[in-house]
């Protein structure tokens, strides 16, 4: 996870480079310094979500009182809200799917997924951001969507 005062910095960055560019608001978000420094904010932001959520739920699988909390919940859902902003369409079909599953499971549905499966979860949408820091976006795995539905 970045600290506070790595995603400021980069905050800071994407200001000036929205500062120095000409034309309409709708090209300024075009210019490759503001869409490198939404790319990162976005990374940035993604990181703060997923990374406690993965310590919770290597918690869970071991204690099962130790649920995530309603701060992982709600981060669930900033991170299928960023998604859909950035047209991260795998990435905001897992985080919702993942999101759906943990509320399932912390309420103890009949059928919900187990914390290992929302786990594997967490896991498939690591793998999805690394890929896409990395410039390739790819499909959710079939499989484990399919248990975070169960």
């Amino acid at each position: 996870m970045l600290p506070d005062s790595r995603r400021h910095e980069l905050e800071r960055q994407l200001r000036d480079a929205l500062r120095q560019t000409v034309g309409t608001p709708a090209q300024w978000l075009m210019t490759p310094g503001v869409q490198e420094g939404l790319q990162q904010l976005f990374l940035s932001l993604s990181d703060a979500v997923l990374q406690p959520l993965l310590e919770t739920l290597a918690r869970w699988q071991v204690d099962p009182t130790a649920t995530p909390g309603d701060a992982e919940i709600k981060g669930l859902l900033q991170l299928v809200g960023l998604a859909q902003d950035r047209r991260l369409m795998a990435i905001e079909q897992l985080s919702h799917a993942l999101h759906q599953a943990i509320s399932a499971a912390r309420l103890a549905r009949p059928g919900a997924p187990s914390p290992a499966h929302c786990q594997q979860g967490a896991e498939e949408l690591a793998r999805l951001l690394f890929l896409y820091a990395a410039g390739q976006q790819r499909e959710a795995s079939p499989d484990v969507l399919a248990l975070l539905h169960t």
